[in-house]
């Protein structure tokens, strides 16, 4: 059985850009210099707990604190926080580093809703801060910034969506997250500070061999009008040229639904300025404790006859495959699809694999 392909997502694409390391984002406007003074103070307060969590070991999950109104004093460990979620996927850059839109999925009715205060963090693993708080550490990553929670995510979680660039190594992510109402100082009572703590494996870009990105499970595809400036590029890293891409959070859809991925290959053998690629898509179904081939779709070939005359491997465009299948003829259950990818020329292959599960509308 060859399922039907409705389409792919087959577009000339440049490498990346690579996102400047963030400052702390305060207001711009020089008529509200006391906004700024607090933004800059939560800031503060927001580096100074997560320079306590990793002085102090703090385990991976979620440790909530609080601290004073004017978040000078020292944190305090706090009753059990939220749970908090990380998932994230990774493209490669144009600077060879690894281009990573993440979502952070909070438990909801744990934390004040309202503007947040966010702070991201991303260190060596196991790295500590420096012992003198005058002394100023550099980490491959940090972002301060300012959201609102979604109600966006499975069973009604929280989420924020942002991204990050890193390179190959592995890393400890800090997320601290505190109400921010705009003033800092005036509130009576001690405030609530989540930090999440993950670990994060990335792969080394700027190697050789045959690779891909993440493969990415799409909810929807929308079109963005007009330009995409930088910060727009931060808030939704999701963005790809003219197009963006709505992530699937868990997987999960009904057969009235159609699944969609969608991921880049790199290092691919050129010739001319054009690969020869071939890339087989094959579904496996659970069948209690075994698992049995379910269908396959027609192979994808990436070449001088399929790709777009427009296509050239020098000028950085990347290579971009995935497609949308029907799930009309998927009967429920919990499916995996293996990706093989084959570069027809160095004869290397890499296998890639994904599982989601398909419900009754």
């Amino acid at each position: 059985m060859t399922a039907r392909a409705t389409r792919h997502l087959v577009v000339i694409l440049a490498p990346i850009v690579a996102l400047a390391l963030s400052a702390p984002v305060v207001a711009q406007s020089k008529d509200d210099k006391k906004l700024r003074e607090n933004q800059q103070k939560a800031a503060q307060s927001l580096m100074r707990v997560v320079d306590h969590a990793m002085a102090s070991g703090i385990a991976p999950g979620t440790a909530m604190f609080t601290v004073s109104p004017s978040g000078k004093d020292a944190p305090v460990a706090g009753p059990a926080g939220p749970r908090v979620v990380w998932r994230n996927d990774v493209l490669r850059a144009g600077d060879g580093k690894a281009y990573m839109p993440y979502t952070v999925i909070v438990e909801p009715g744990k934390l004040p809703a309202g503007t947040m205060a966010v702070m991201l963090r991303a260190a060596p693993k196991g790295a500590t801060p420096p012992e003198k708080e005058a002394e100023k550490a550099q980490y491959p990553w940090q972002d301060f910034y300012y959201t609102d929670l979604k109600a966006s995510g499975p069973d009604g979680g929280l989420t924020l969506t942002r991204v990050l660039q890193l390179s190959g190594g592995t890393y400890d992510v800090y997320v601290a997250m505190r109400p921010f109402a705009g003033e800092i100082g005036k509130e009576k009572q001690p405030v609530p500070v989540a930090v999440f703590k993950g670990e994060l494996v990335v792969e080394n870009y700027s190697a050789t061999g045959l690779t891909t990105s993440s493969i990415l499970l799409v909810r929807k595809v929308e079109d963005v009008p007009g330009q995409v400036t930088p910060e727009i590029q931060r808030e939704r890293p999701y963005i790809m040229g003219s197009i963006e891409m709505v992530p699937s959070f868990d997987g999960k859809y009904k057969k009235a639904d159609e699944f969609t991925t969608y991921f880049q290959v790199y290092n691919a053998t050129i010739q001319e300025k054009k690969p020869d690629l071939t890339v087989e898509y094959a579904f496996y179904r659970k069948d209690g404790a075994e698992e049995k081939y379910f269908n396959k779709t027609n192979p994808q070939q990436f070449n001088a006859k399929t790709l777009p005359a427009a296509w050239d491997a020098e000028m950085g465009h990347v290579i971009s495959a995935g497609q949308s299948i029907p799930l009309t003829s998927f009967p429920a259950g919990d499916y995996r699809l293996e990706i093989k990818v084959t570069d027809n020329r160095s004869s290397s292959t890499i296998n890639r694999n994904v599982t989601f599960s398909v419900a009754e509308p």
